[in-house]
Order: C-alpha cells, then structure tokens, then sequence
C-alpha cells in the first residue's frame, strides 16, 4: 500500500503536463511542521503539493516524516487532501501512517507498539496566497489507526507555501 501511495504522489509532483494545468499566480508547494495529526502523539516535517486548484476547491497530496512515542522513534506518512474554500475552509483527507505507536491510544497498555494504518482527518485550513502562510487544526477519527475509548484526538500544522 505505502509503495502505491508514493508511486501515485511521484507521478504528480514531477508530471509535466501537471504544471501546465496549474495557474502559475498561486502556490503550489507546502512546507510545514506538524504536532499530533500524522505523527499520532509526536511532532514532524513534511511538503505538500497542490495538485487541483480550482477557485473553490483545491486537491493536495503530501508526505512527510517525524519523531513519536516521546522522540524515541522515526515514523513517515503520505497522504492526501480535498479542501474546500478559496482562503480558508473545510479540509477532508487521508494519511497512510508508517510506524505509530499503537500503544499510545490502547486502554489497557497491550498491543503492538508499533504498525502501519490509514488515517482520516477533518479540519480548518487557512492559506494565504500572497504571503505563502498556511496553518490547518484538525480532528482525526480513530478509522483504521489510532483507536481508541476516547477519540479525542487531532492535530495542528504550520506552513509556508512557495
């Protein structure tokens, strides 16, 4: 699955004809860094590319990498995202996570400490066009990964687009 995801994110970003599509007054590349969200319970880097940008939504894919369960350990993630609204708005998407702690998020402790899932998220993004700053706050599920008693669990980004 994960070679799938990378493979479809490649074909993207570095297809020709894709740049052509894309209106060259807008961004289309992300850098940010995220707590919570992809990284489960820790903290990390990723990129994003606006693949779609349409006046009222836009569709992104993106990947990334960080520390979890306390900076002990390396986990990855790609992913994807439909966001609707010109500056700011409503954004459904995925991750395919790689190496979380399932512990984290387990009532009684057992369990495998770390495995790969898949993982939604619904959230708020802003995206200024002018300056590049790019900030979400979202709310994962617990679909796929990340179950738990309690699903209250989320995460924020912080970026800049070029």
């Amino acid at each position: 699955m994960k070679y799938y995801i990378f493979l479809v994110l490649f074909l993207f970003v570095f297809n020709p004809g894709n740049a052509q599509q894309l209106s060259s007054s807008k961004r289309h590349n992300v850098v940010f860094a995220e707590m919570g969200g992809a990284m489960v319970a820790g903290y990390g880097l990723g990129y994003e590319r606006y693949i779609n940008l349409k006046p009222k939504w836009t569709t992104s894919l993106r990947a990334g990498a960080g520390m979890i369960d306390h900076s002990s350990a390396f986990s990855s993630f790609a992913g994807g995202s439909l966001i609707f609204g010109k500056r700011s708005g409503l954004e459904l998407g995925f991750n395919y996570l790689v190496n979380y702690d399932a512990r984290t998020f387990r009532t009684t402790g057992e369990g495998e400490a770390f495995q790969n899932g898949l993982q939604t998220l619904i959230g708020y993004r802003y995206q200024n066009w002018e300056n590049g700053l790019m900030f979400r706050f979202f709310y994962v599920p617990p679909v796929g990964c990340c179950g738990s008693a309690i699903p209250l669990y989320g995460g924020a980004s912080l970026g800049y687009a070029f």
